[in-house]
This record gives structure tokens, C-alpha cells and sequence, in this order.
């Protein structure tokens, strides 16, 4: 038995732009479809598309791959999916989805350190990924803010090397419009535009008028500029533990500083280096210093949107010296 593009979508309960899509990637033949069919009107194209039983079964999975049906059942502890009118969903390809798990795999490791958060959605934006959670960035405490901006910014940027098609590697293409793709799947974007090839992030870059790159500036917390390295995204580098600690705990660390000690003992400095983060909670902005009698934390000024008042600054200043002194952790 044949079916006709309409008849197959409504078979499979999905949109026929949905079953279109998966024949454009070209991954996937459908039963019939007309010689040359790229340089054919849509309408021609659509006319001809036959389907068969044998198509049934392959392409209910390849929407279940589509819909990320299997990271859904596989990370439902750390993915609660956004609810209320206009929801969002997971709207981007399905060559992202093992980014999308590293992200949610750290959301658990967070979890061992009393941070809880799940992601709610994602979607693709200028051919890159964006991920959001529900936590509210005005609750968090420094480093937690800081720490999912880092691990936003970490899956932005793989995503920018991965075609959200397959997830071999690939490039940002910019054609019809902005995608990231690797070589099979570049015709997807359609003829290319001037500034492919050129612009690589349009994060970090923009074209000037006379066709020249030019970086963005560093933004109010910095995250485009961090370092791949900073990012674990160098592979073949590997860092010792106090350099994993100085990248974790920058918001809290002088520029400067460079942590040392022996493994226990930087196990120990990391533990109330979370204490004090907990202890601050979201009113502070300190450093950690190095000072002849040891580490110190140090308050530097209060945030803009602090409404903690002088009793309260002097019960977290006591707390902070009762877990440096090791008498509270």
C-alpha cells in the first residue's frame, strides 16, 4: 500500500512539514520521490512523494529521535519540561542531544554540592544552542549564577562545532539562514551568504562594513570570554585539581591568586569555599586572598541589590570566619 504526503503525516499523527523536513536532511528516502527533486517547485515535489509500509516504522523512529523521546525517560529527574501558556519545548536538532545530556549530567553533579536545578527547554538561536532552566538568575548566589553561566556558555559554544543534524563535527553555515552543520548537511541553508565561512560565532564576531571581523566586546560577567580551556572544552589538556579549583570558584578568587596544597587539603578549601557560598547567599560579592597567616575571605562591597542591613552583614562576616577557622562547615 502507497500513501500520499498527507495521508503518511496523518498515519504518523505529525505535521507534514515534519515528514518534509526529514527528507530534505536526506538522511531518510521515502518510497517515491521525482528525479532532481532539489531543483523542482515544492509543489511538484510534494505531489510526487509516495510512501510505503516499509516507510512506517522508519520514520516513527526517526521522530522519536527528533522529539528526544529517549532523553526525556532517560534524565526526567533533571529535565522538567516548561508548562503554561506558550510552553516551550526541546526545538533543536538531534544532533545536539549528547551536549544537552553532558548539561544535564552536570546539573546532577551540582546536586552534590546542595545546587538543584533542572532544565525546562532549549531551543536553536543564530545556529547555536541555548538551554534554560528554571532556576531565577536573581535567587542564585554568585556562584551558582556563575557556575550555570559557565556551563551555558560550555554547551553553546560545542554546539557551534556540531552539526545539529547527525552531531559529527561541524560549522556555524549562514545561507537562507543561520545553521550549524557539518559537510553532508550543509545544503540545508541553502546558497551561501558572503560572511560564511568568516563568521564562525555570531556571539563573539559581526562583519564590519568593509568586510573585516570584528570581536565582540566581553560582556557584564565575561562568559564569552573565557578560554576553551577554562570551558573543558581543550581536549588533550588535562589541569591538576587546583587549577579545576580556581576556574570553579573564579567569582570568589583574586585575579592573581594560585591555589596549591595537597589533594586533602584543597578538598578541604573547596568544601568551605561552598560553606561561605551558602553562607553569603546572594549579598555579596567576596574574594579569596591569600594572606601571611593563610587564605582569608575578604567582603569587597556590597551588591547593588543587597537588602541585607548591618546586623545581618555581621552574623555573615562571623559565619564566614567560623568556617575559615574550621569550627563551622
Amino acid at each position: 500500500m502507497t500513501y500520499t504526503m498527507k495521508e503518511f503525516a496523518q498515519l504518523l499523527q505529525t505535521s507534514e512539514l515534519s515528514i518534509w523536513h526529514i527528507i530534505d536532511v536526506g538522511d531518510i528516502r521515502t518510497h517515491a520521490i521525482m528525479d532532481d527533486y532539489q531543483n523542482k517547485s515544492l509543489t511538484e515535489v510534494l505531489d510526487s512523494l509516495r510512501f510505503s509500509d516499509a516507510n512506517i516504522e522508519i520514520f516513527q523512529k526517526e521522530l522519536r529521535r527528533r522529539r528526544h523521546d529517549d532523553f526525556k525517560a532517560a534524565y526526567a529527574d533533571v529535565y522538567v519540561p516548561d508548562e503554561g501558556p506558550g510552553a516551550r519545548g526541546l526545538e533543536f536538532g538531534p544532533g545536539w542531544i549528547g551536549i544537552v545530556q553532558e548539561y544535564c549530567d552536570q546539573l546532577r553533579a551540582f546536586e552534590r554540592d546542595h545546587f538543584v536545578d533542572a532544565l525546562r527547554w532549549g531551543k536553536e538561536k543564530f545556529g547555536a544552542l541555548r538551554l534554560f532552566t528554571r532556576s531565577s538568575r536573581y535567587t542564585l548566589t554568585p556562584l551558582q549564577s556563575y557556575w550555570l553561566s559557565r556551563l551555558d556558555e560550555r554547551a553553546r559554544r560545542q554546539s557551534l562545532r556540531t552539526c545539529q543534524e547527525c552531531g559529527q563535527p561541524g560549522r556555524l553555515r549562514l545561507g537562507a539562514h543561520a545553521a550549524t552543520l557539518c559537510d553532508q548537511h550543509k545544503h540545508l541553508v541553502g546558497t551561501p551568504r558572503s560572511e560564511d565561512g568568516i563568521i564562525l560565532d555570531p556571539d563573539r564576531q559581526k562583519m564590519r562594513a568593509d568586510g573585516s571581523v570584528q570581536n565582540w566586546p566581553e560582556n557584564s560577567i565575561g562568559r564569552y570570554t573565557w578560554t576553551d580551556q577554562e570551558l573543558g572544552l581543550d581536549e588533550g589538556v588535562t589541569m591538576d585539581f587546583a587549577r579545576q579549583i580556581e576556574i570553579e570558584f573564579k567569582p570568589f578568587l583574586s585575579h592573581d591568586l594560585q591555589l596549591y596544597g595537597t589533594d586533602q587539603e584543597l578538598v578541604d578549601l573547596r568544601k568551605k569555599l561552598l560553606s561561605v557560598d551558602r553562607a553569603i547567599g546572594r549579598y555579596h560579592e567576596i574574594k579569596f586572598q591569600l594572606r601571611k597567616r593563610g587564605y582569608e575571605i575578604s567582603i569587597d562591597r556590597e551588591l547593588m541589590i543587597s537588602t541585607v542591613d548591618d546586623i545581618k552583614h555581621g552574623a555573615i562576616i562571623a559565619e564566614i570566619e567560623m568556617i575559615m577557622s574550621g569550627e563551622q562547615v
